[in-house]
């Protein structure tokens, strides 16, 4: 729904559940103050008018595959509560409860570099961190975004179980989407060697992208054997 954000609109918009976009007349502050608070607080999300286009919103959405759009239709209902700017340590520590002991080579500096560049982004203005939070205001999901060069580059993310099970993530992501499908950005999800986490992916209509890449060895002859060999014997 694409509506203007006065007061009895936002009450029917409440009772009949439904999602939107508010477009504040001009120069009524009132409006403009409605959806600028609603959309801080996640609720509907708002465009200036001169800067809206239907276009680039609808074209979006349509690009989503059926799977997705009935995941998210399914979560509706779980009154998730999308936050920007929650800090880096909360995030990381959630990604390190799910899915640490499966990355055990990460040490605990490998965070501390993590977290040292999220804060650095963020204070020059080119990161932004999103936590997603349940009816009972416990943080489920979350992710980390780098916006540079007209590319908004989805760099990092965390989960829970109870996050996978309210569809928490795809919220997220939709919710960014949306929120920047009039802008001139590419949402690059930076790709994936996880193929369900690859096909998440694609359900929000991403394009595969190959990138070459130039090995070149300049090593003597004799160091080039020696060098062989280490590697066998670390791959053995």
């Amino acid at each position: 729904i694409i509506c203007r954000s006065g007061y009895s609109t936002i009450m029917d918009l409440y009772k009949l559940k439904k999602r939107a976009i508010l477009i504040p007349t001009p120069g009524q502050t009132e409006q403009e103050y409605i959806a600028k608070n609603l959309e801080e607080k996640s609720v509907f999300l708002s465009q200036i008018q001169d800067n809206f286009c239907v276009q680039s919103t609808d074209f979006q959405s349509e690009n989503y595959h059926k799977n997705l759009k009935r995941n998210l239709e399914k979560s509706k209902d779980s009154k998730l509560n999308i936050v920007p700017n929650v800090r880096p340590e909360i995030l990381i520590d959630l990604f390190k409860a799910d899915k640490g002991h499966e990355f055990k080579h990460l040490r605990e500096d490998s965070y501390n570099r993590l977290k040292r560049l999220i804060y650095a982004g963020m204070h020059n203005g080119t990161a932004t961190t999103f936590g997603v939070f349940d009816q009972m205001n416990q943080l489920v999901s979350g992710a980390v975004f780098f916006d540079s060069h007209q590319r908004l580059i989805f760099l990092f993310s965390a989960n829970s179980d109870q996050g996978r099970e309210l569809f928490a993530l795809g919220n997220l992501i939709d919710f960014i989407i949306r929120k920047n499908a009039s802008k001139n950005l590419t949402l690059d999800f930076e790709g994936s060697d996880n193929e369900g986490l690859a096909r998440f992916y694609l359900g929000f209509g991403a394009k595969e992208y190959s990138y070459s890449e130039l090995s070149l060895n300049r090593m003597n002859r004799l160091t080039n054997m020696f060098y062989s060999l280490y590697q066998k014997n670390k791959r053995s």
